[in-house]
């Protein structure tokens, strides 16, 4: 099943990190690249998974992926902005099946990035689109069209996945993206 293999490369990577050991020299008068730390891009099949764990287990993934100088220490969150569309190993739920229905409560990427803000305040957040429902893609039920067409329906998509990001999960965002990837 992808979406376990996903999960276990992930936590394995994280196992990785948590026992290597590095050593770094620092000049301060060097200007050239700086490292920024590390960032997770789980998708959305393997945090629905991780949200299934029973307890301590779910708390102790978690801890392992966000908490600062322990396990991971993940610095950066990207999760998906769902459309209720496969996006890389599962589909992510809309928060707006309907262009006049917004439901906060749909989808795991809202629960995943209050868990990372709780354990890591200062982690860097970003969401993306990685499907739209059609209504954003083209206004109707009818393709070809996709959300660049519709850029005021895209943008609504967007804004109010932000919203309630902050209003309904008090969660406040670094970044947002448009889109993942477009029909070719």
């Amino acid at each position: 099943d992808r979406a376990m293999a996903s999960l276990g490369w992930m936590v394995g990577m994280m196992a990785l990190h948590a026992t290597s050991a590095a050593s770094y020299t620092l000049h301060s008068e060097d200007t050239g690249r700086q490292f920024l730390g590390y960032g997770v891009n789980p998708s959305a099949g393997t945090y629905r998974l991780l949200h299934d764990y029973p307890e301590p287990a779910r708390s102790e993934i978690l801890d392992y992926m966000f908490l600062p100088g322990f396990g991971a220490s993940y610095h950066r969150i990207k999760l998906e902005i769902g459309g209720d569309g496969q996006g890389t190993d599962g589909a992510e739920a809309s928060h707006m099946r309907t262009p006049d229905t917004v439901n906060t409560s749909r989808g795991y990427a809202w629960w995943l990035l209050a868990e990372a803000k709780h354990r890591n305040p200062v982690i860097e957040t970003y969401a993306l689109a990685e499907s739209w429902p059609r209504w954003v893609a083209n206004g109707s039920a009818t393709p070809p069209a996709g959300p660049l067409d519709l850029p005021a329906l895209a943008a609504e998509y967007i804004v109010t996945w932000v919203a309630g990001a902050k209003h309904a999960h008090g969660v406040d965002l670094d970044w947002v993206g448009l889109w993942n990837e477009h029909w070719a």
